[in-house]
């Protein structure tokens, strides 16, 4: 019996080998292979990043539209952000009035540099527009009459799209500062065809994961501009250098744009991200402690307030205790933090030096301005969800080689919100004891009010107008 069910078992196997050899296993398309990887995290990890790439394009000087010189100061400004975060420019530059043929080069020559695991970041300031449904960027010899022309002369968004699609990047993200009114787009066609007279672009379609593409506004709407910047590469730009992933930081600027336009203008991103993307990392845990003020006006307890980013002060310090690292011990009362022994430090109050966009009086994007007491009552609310303008008048009771603390100048310091204005680099913060009156044409620009445990309001803001 047992040597009958061998012969069997022998028999059973012999006929199933040739449909095993018949088996071949299908090959998987690229794209769809890399989309595997990501949705399982094999083989691109969170923590995975190769390198970080950037193609920069600025279009401004077109020869049949209307000029943009906002675009060439966009694309330098991009530029020299991803370089600030670490990201390379491809090309060394950004890529300034292209043709056709060299926008073309230009990203075919971007996705083969493109390594596996890297991150990809498409950015192009310049004119676009949605023809037959489809949207294209527009080089600047664009001068077709006819939709058939301006197909072949303009470059698609989705060829772009299905270009990246093909390479081996963790991330791609295609920023689009194109939704500007170029005028009439197809001079020969008549003038009811809708793909002529439709405005900015249309809606995007993206089905590869871990792939965004940004408007600067709404399908379907133009963005704003004037001569020096479009609002969103200018908030942007001040944005993308501040710690968060990346769809948190796009979420900023959009509430930004769109509050700071009075809701003329919604930026829209399509897409999905599901894993973590920054553009810049947060900063670990155990990190160098941050530069901090030391208040000693009237309150129950000696309170340190940290600056770098808003948020409710420490707990009391007990007198004896040693001082925080960095700061000089007060021997002053009034917000003055005392001066160290050697002339080359910085009082307590600075924080390294940096910029960002200043503007002529009565020059800043239009935004709601406020007073001192108002601001305490938006404290109490929670702090700032908006762009705020801070006006008012101020003394100066402290003063750093880039900040200043100030106080109502008309209120004792126990009932004034306490002020901390930074000033971008290169610029002479007013001296102690100076009087400052702050008006809706020259404001400071408010980042955040919070109200500490001890009921003191402090607000931290920037210098916005020019010297």
């Amino acid at each position: 019996m047992n040597r009958l069910r061998l012969r069997l078992f022998i028999a059973i196997l012999a006929a199933a080998l040739p449909l095993v050899a018949g088996c071949k296993r299908e090959p998987i398309a690229k794209g769809a292979a890399r989309a595997s990887a990501e949705a399982s995290g094999v083989g691109f990890a969170p923590g995975e990043t190769g390198p970080r790439v950037a193609l920069v394009i600025g279009n401004s000087r077109y020869k049949s539209l209307q000029r943009l010189d906002a675009c060439k100061h966009d694309a330098e400004a991009m530029a020299a952000v991803f370089q600030k975060i670490g990201v390379t420019l491809h090309g060394g530059k950004p890529l300034l009035d292209l043709n056709s043929d060299q926008m073309d080069a230009a990203l075919a020559g971007f996705a083969r540099n493109l390594d596996r695991g890297g991150e990809a970041y498409l950015y192009y300031s310049g004119h676009g527009a949605q023809i037959g449904g489809t949207n294209y960027l527009l080089p600047v010899n664009y001068d077709a009459q006819y939709e058939a022309q301006a197909k072949r002369q303009a470059i698609s968004l989705d060829s772009i799209l299905e270009t990246l699609d093909k390479t081996d990047s963790r991330l791609r993200v295609v920023i689009l500062d194109a939704c500007r009114n170029p005028g009439d787009l197809l001079p020969g066609e008549p003038k009811a065809k809708d793909s002529a007279r439709a405005k900015g672009l249309n809606e995007q379609h993206v089905d590869v994961p871990e792939t965004l593409v940004c408007f600067a506004t709404k399908h379907g709407t133009v963005s704003l501009a004037d001569d020096q910047a479009s609002y969103y590469s200018r908030v942007l730009v001040e944005e993308m250098v501040k710690p968060g992933r990346v769809e948190e930081v796009l979420r900023v600027v959009g509430r930004r744009v769109y509050t700071e336009t009075e809701r003329r203008q919604q930026p829209f991103t399509y897409g999905n991200l599901f894993q973590d993307h920054y553009f810049v990392r947060p900063a670990p845990l155990a990190a160098t402690p941050r530069p901090v003020v030391v208040d000693s006006s009237p309150a129950p307890a000696k309170q340190i307030l940290a600056r770098a980013s808003p948020i409710p002060v420490a707990p009391p310090t007990p007198a004896t205790s040693a001082p925080a690292p960095g700061v000089s011990p007060a021997t002053a009362s009034n917000d003055k933090a005392s001066t160290p022994k050697s002339p080359a430090s910085s009082p307590a109050i600075d924080v390294p030096a940096t910029s960002w966009p200043t503007y002529g009086p009565g020059k800043a994007p239009p935004s709601r301005t406020v007073s001192l007491q108002e601001i305490a009552l938006i404290a109490d609310k929670g702090g700032v969800s908006e762009r705020l303008y801070l006006r008012g008048e101020f003394r100066v009771t402290a003063s750093g080689t880039n900040r200043v603390v100030l106080r109502d100048a008309n209120k004792p310091d126990d009932q004034s919100p306490r002020v901390i204005v930074e000033y971008p680099a290169g610029s002479i913060p007013p001296a102690e004891k100076a009087r400052l009156v702050r008006d809706n044409s020259r404001p400071y620009l408010v980042s955040e009010a919070r109200r500490a445990q001890d009921g003191v309001v402090t607000v931290w803001a920037k210098e916005i107008i020019a010297p």
